[in-house]
């Protein structure tokens, strides 16, 4: 089938030796708060959704995609009554490499996370991503992040 028009990126690193998650901290214009969420972005036509996912990931955090540990469906609806837009989950393991290449227009914050300071951010009751809610809940009912 057709590509979804963009890819989230769930990603997951283990950089001090236990499992954190990356979560961006990215200024959204629409409403005119610092959102908390996963990095994302459109696929370029002559992309396919993992390569959109490397190349937003390395653009957006300085991390580079090692291995992908799950695919959501191609075909999530971001909001069903407002657009058509569809994206895809790519949830993969990142390791460092080098610093963001942010464009002029993006103001976003790279965060990786303990699971303890994941669960500290989401004590504040911050604004953050339909899209990354839930996977934060559901690493909360886990009990933590899986092992790498």
């Amino acid at each position: 089938g057709k590509n979804p028009d963009a890819v989230v990126i769930v990603p997951l690193t283990k950089v001090t030796g236990t499992t954190q998650i990356i979560m961006t901290r990215e200024f959204r214009v629409p409403i005119g708060v610092y959102e908390y969420g996963f990095p994302a972005g459109l696929i370029d036509p002559h992309e396919d959704a993992l390569a959109a996912a490397r190349r937003e990931l390395r653009e957006e955090t300085g991390f580079a995609l090692k291995r992908v540990l799950a695919v959501s469906p191609s075909h999530l609806y971001s909001s069903a009554g407002l657009a058509d837009e569809t994206f895809q989950f790519i949830v993969a393991e990142a390791v460092p490499e080098g610093s963001a290449r942010l464009e002029p227009t993006e103001d976003i914050e790279t965060l990786v996370l303990s699971f303890d300071e994941m669960n500290d951010m989401l004590a504040g009751d911050p604004p953050i991503s339909g899209k990354a809610w839930p996977f934060c809940f559901h690493y909360q009912q886990m009990g933590g992040f899986p092992e790498l």
